[in-house]
């Protein structure tokens, strides 16, 4: 949007206690692929946002569980970005989700809550041809925190939507069998809730 940076720059500006903006997306789905589910989950998102209210502050626990800042969204200090040491370079799909958790663990989160960005879905989005690799990804994102009960339940979390995702492609069996190992009820009942799936 045209004023995204007028109005991160002037909340980092206010709050220098804070590292990370962020904001609110809408999904401009006009390539939708209604032959893939995540395409069809993220088509809901074309006329609201994701989360009601983005969580400020300190976010880390509640980011172990969803990844709710969208990359397109955010700005960051420099000296915090070079503290953190990056971007994981051998990351293909989650290196945003790895940086937001690393940026938490040291500073404060500040949500504009207007719509600042539009995430373009069509059929090649890394999400949709590389889903597996980023269930893989978060995992070891993830496992870098344990055995902190927030990532514990964080990698709850995440099992549970890779289980969903299997049962949603016709892997029943297969998603019933690792949900049962790896999700739990806790996570899905969440899910439900906050109308994620």
């Amino acid at each position: 949007m045209a004023d995204k940076l007028t109005k991160q720059i002037n909340t980092i500006n206010e709050n220098q206690d804070v590292g990370v903006v962020y904001g609110q997306m809408l999904v401009n789905a006009e390539d939708i692929n209604r032959n893939s589910p995540w395409s069809r989950r993220m088509g809901i998102y074309t006329q609201k946002t994701m989360m009601k209210n983005l969580p400020e502050g300190q976010i880390f626990n509640q980011l172990l569980k969803v990844n709710f800042v969208p990359l397109l969204t955010a700005i960051f200090k420099r000296d915090l970005f070079m503290e953190v040491g990056g971007v994981s370079e051998h990351m293909e799909i989650a290196e945003d989700y790895d940086l937001f958790l690393k940026l938490s663990c040291l500073t404060k989160f500040r949500a504009i809550q207007d719509v600042i960005a539009y995430y373009r879905v069509h059929d090649n989005n890394a999400s949709i041809v590389k889903q597996e690799q980023f269930f893989l990804e978060i995992s070891e994102i993830i496992n870098r925190y344990l055995p902190d009960k927030a990532a514990i339940s964080g990698l709850k979390m995440h099992n549970t939507v890779r289980a969903i995702y299997k049962i949603r492609n016709g892997k029943i069996i297969k998603g019933l069998g690792y949900f049962i190992q790896h999700g739990s009820i806790g996570s899905l009942i969440f899910l439900i809730k906050s109308k994620f799936f």
